[in-house]
């Protein structure tokens, strides 16, 4: 396994629910290391960048733009790709996620339901078994509830509690008194 250079990144966390949806679905072309960024159709940003980490590369799109898609060339040494979303002047980090998809800690994100309710109220993180570090930390930003996990490099998932009305999970990796983080995701009622 690569190691990779994780930048940090200071951005605003919310702590109501999120109103603004930007990213759909980031896909992977490892043959050619590049991302695409699909946005939602629906996003109300003023401008949603994206940015690559380790290869520099950014690209960016007005709201009013047609433009979907948004396509990054990535290092091939591994990258992070992070994607800022602008309301009215406020910037805030709403995607993080890894690449290639090999060096990834966080498999995947999913929202459920609990049986006696018709709103989505946890998230699940499965982890790939990449992860080494000291301890990893989920959070639900929104909500305000978060799990902390010791035995990082044999944990497979974490559970927390999300609000139903729009939430945002970040996962971050302690590591010799560094915090990194490797994952952020928001959710968004249907």
């Amino acid at each position: 396994m690569t190691n990779v250079t994780i930048q940090s990144e200071t951005t605003t966390e919310p702590s109501e629910p999120l109103g603004t949806r930007v990213v759909d679905e980031v896909t992977f072309d490892e043959q050619n290391n590049t991302a695409q960024i699909r946005l939602a159709n629906s996003t109300s940003a003023d401008t949603v960048s994206v940015k690559a980490l380790n290869s520099s590369d950014v690209t960016s799109t007005a709201q009013a733009s047609t433009d979907r898609v948004l396509e990054l060339n990535l290092s091939q040494a591994g990258d992070e790709i992070l994607v800022n979303a602008t309301v009215d002047g406020e910037t805030t980090t709403v995607h993080r996620e890894q690449y290639p998809p090999a060096q990834r800690v966080v498999e995947s994100v999913t929202f459920e339901q609990s049986s006696d309710s018709t709103e989505v109220d946890s998230a699940t993180v499965t982890f790939t078994g990449n992860q080494t570090g000291d301890r990893i930390v989920v959070r639900s930003t929104v909500r305000g509830v978060e799990n902390t996990i010791n035995t990082v490099e044999t944990a497979a998932y974490a559970a927390v509690s999300i609000n139903p009305e729009g939430d945002e999970v970040v996962v971050t990796i302690f590591d010799d008194g560094e915090a990194t983080v490797v994952h952020r995701e928001r959710y968004y009622p249907e």
